[in-house]
């Protein structure tokens, strides 16, 4: 079965392919490629049906490929990458179209209307009961 991902036949026999890097799991691995194929770095995963064999991450050493004169090029993406799992700032590479926009928009429009009238069904009851108390 071939993956989307795997690049590996646009490898020459002559080409140097050096290891950028490893992961402990296969999903992982095919985030970081796919990334590289945005950005038109062939590349491909090597050693992923080890994950299967050992699945809890066990030294798996799912390696990602590319080739040598690719490799600076890789490297800094794989930094930019690293900083934003670590940071949290990781950016939504997709561009959002007007109907994205006014989709996200009516959920949360919703979602805050939807707040606002439990809160005040709430506040009934919670006066409700109050006054219950109080007029016994």
């Amino acid at each position: 079965m071939k993956n989307i991902l795997d690049y590996s036949e646009q490898f020459g026999q002559d080409d140097k392919v050096f290891i950028i890097k490893y992961f402990s799991f296969e999903s992982q691995a095919r985030i970081y490629a796919a990334r590289l194929k945005d950005e038109g770095i062939p590349c491909f995963v090597s050693n992923s049906h080890v994950g299967t064999a050992l699945p809890l991450g066990g030294s798996a050493n799912v390696a990602l490929h590319v080739k040598v004169q690719d490799a600076e090029r890789a490297q800094a993406l794989l930094r930019q990458m690293d900083y934003q799992q670590r940071t949290g700032s990781a950016q939504d590479f997709r561009e959002a179209t007007l109907e994205d926009i006014e989709y996200e928009r009516e959920l949360h429009e919703k979602t805050d209307y939807h707040f606002w009238w439990w809160m005040a069904i709430i506040a009934i009851l919670t006066i409700l009961l109050v006054l219950r108390t109080y007029l016994r």
